[in-house]
């Protein structure tokens, strides 16, 4: 099958079916019915050929996988380029020139698909092999719904089962589920991403609105927040994926102990607020733009909100505790840590860390 680099390889495309896009430019017309693949990688060669074989297994296929190298120093290209060569799907293969870090090379990979749904993808996880196919019967049955998520199975790094799963471990109840795909989605994800990047797939429309994604915070945060903000949200309550745990991924999904959450409040420092604020600023204004159409009326207002709790929590960590107990009580009074925290977790974490 065909692989594309940015060296303009053997095997590009040409005429109307060659797709070329760049970051935070317009997005041009997407291939109706289509399924693609977004796959970002950074040497990850270890675990990379369980993915793909995961991609190869599914009983519905897909129809073409865009592979974005970060400037990998391992096999990784040369695993994926050995897959392309019996992939049942056209295989796309761009290596980044310079390490872009991973929301921005996953905004070049999603910019790079030509299908009508892109599902994102980690190198390091496995698919079941009926994960497409069930994505395409909910998109049959819910036509109005453009981002798609689904449980993951947690797994150890040999992909074995722990014995939970992602949803439990966050935990993402059956309230917030049921809010999540409802009007109201958006401030649940104000108040904690529960979509982890790697479960979900999203409508090629949505990409215009996406890009550029601000690299103050994970694209998949990102992504969560803008589409449950303007579009309709669906779940699929079945784990699709088995989420590897292991070293050396960026993000996990372990239980949250006491001793997890104490170590999370830990790193809520100023650096980590004002990225916070960075990240929820940049999200109002992408959504004050040409009057993006809203789900709903108050978002605006409560992403104001949330950007001043933000800038509020960055300030208390830098005044003594005395003055930061009055700080808090404050914010306590006007429900802020209700609506944009984790409660009196959060209260304790500002008064005592």
């Amino acid at each position: 099958m065909t692989v594309i680099d940015n060296k303009g390889g053997a095997g590009r495309q040409s005429g109307a079916e060659s797709r070329t896009f760049m970051m935070g430019c317009s997005r041009m017309a997407f291939h109706p019915g289509r399924f693609s693949i977004a796959l970002c990688t950074y040497n990850g060669a270890r675990h990379l050929p369980a993915q793909l074989a995961s991609y190869r297994e599914q009983t519905r296929p897909a129809d073409e996988l865009v592979v974005c190298d970060d400037g990998s120093s391992d096999d990784t290209e040369g695993i994926v380029r050995q897959f392309a060569k019996s992939a049942p799907f056209p295989v796309h293969l761009h290596r980044q020139p310079v390490n872009l870090g991973s929301t921005r090379n996953f905004e070049d990979a999603i910019g790079r698909c030509s299908g009508e749904w892109i599902f994102l993808s980690d190198q390091d996880d496995a698919w079941m092999p009926h994960k497409l196919a069930v994505f395409a019967t909910m998109i049959e049955k819910r036509p109005e719904v453009k981002l798609i998520a689904t449980d993951a199975e947690i797994v150890d790094e040999q992909l074995r089962p722990k014995g939970y799963s992602l949803w439990s471990a966050l935990p993402f109840t059956s309230a917030m589920q049921e809010q999540f795909q409802s009007p109201l989605a958006a401030r649940l994800m104000c108040w904690q991403n529960m979509i982890t990047g790697a479960t979900r797939a999203l409508h090629a429309s949505l990409v215009p609105l996406l890009s550029p994604m601000p690299p103050t915070w994970f694209h998949d945060a990102w992504i969560a927040l803008i589409a449950a903000a303007t579009v309709p949200c669906g779940l699929i309550r079945e784990p699709l994926i088995r989420y590897r745990q292991h070293a050396n991924q960026q993000v996990g999904a372990e239980p949250l102990t006491f001793r997890r959450q104490l170590g999370m409040a830990r790193r809520m420092d100023v650096e980590y607020f004002e990225r916070q604020t960075a990240f929820f600023g940049a999200a109002l204004e992408r959504l004050t733009q040409n009057n993006v159409p809203l789900r709903e009326a108050g978002l605006l207002a409560h992403l104001r909100d949330k950007v001043d709790f933000c800038q509020t929590r960055r300030a208390m960590r830098m005044r003594n505790r005395v003055v930061r107990g009055g700080m808090v009580l404050g914010q306590a009074l006007l429900g802020r840590y209700h609506r944009h925290a984790q409660g009196l977790k959060a209260i304790a974490a500002d008064i005592l860390l």
